[in-house]
C-alpha cells in the first residue's frame, strides 16, 4: 500500500494534494518469482484548501495491467464518478469577472504494453 502526502506553498496559494493507493498483484503461478500476471492499482487524489475559493475536489482512479502474450493489457480509467474538476479560476467575491476552467471527465484508456 503507498500512501503519499504532497504539500507546495507558492506566494498567495496554499493547496495541498494527498494521494492514496492500493496495488494488488496477482501470480497464477503461486511462487514467489517475479512473473507478476496481474496488477490492480485503486488511488485517490484530494486537493484541499484551494487558492482563489474553487472547490476542494476528489477523484478516484483505477489502472490495471495483464500479462498478455510478451507484454501486458492495460487499462485505465481516470476520475471514476465523474466529478467536475475545477482546473483554474477565481471565484472569490471582490472579483468583478468570476471565472472557472474545468478539466477532463471521465477518462478511459485501453492500450498494450511492450518493454525492450
Amino acid at each position: 500500500m503507498n500512501i503519499g502526502v504532497n504539500y507546495s506553498h507558492l506566494t498567495g496559494i496554499r493547496e495541498i494534494s494527498r494521494s492514496f493507493s492500493k496495488k494488488y498483484r496477482y501470480d497464477t503461478d503461486n511462487t514467489d518469482k517475479y512473473s507478476i500476471k496481474m496488477t490492480i492499482d485503486l488511488s485517490c487524489n484530494i486537493l484541499t484548501s484551494r487558492e482563489k475559493e474553487l472547490d476542494d475536489i476528489s477523484t478516484f482512479n483505477f489502472y490495471g495491467k495483464y500479462k498478455l502474450f510478451k507484454g501486458y493489457l492495460t487499462l485505465g480509467v481516470d476520475n471514476i464518478f465523474d466529478e467536475e474538476i475545477q482546473v483554474s479560476g477565481d471565484m472569490t467575491s471582490t472579483s468583478t469577472n468570476q471565472y472557472v476552467y474545468y478539466g477532463m471527465g471521465r477518462l478511459f484508456k485501453l492500450g498494450y504494453e511492450i518493454k525492450f
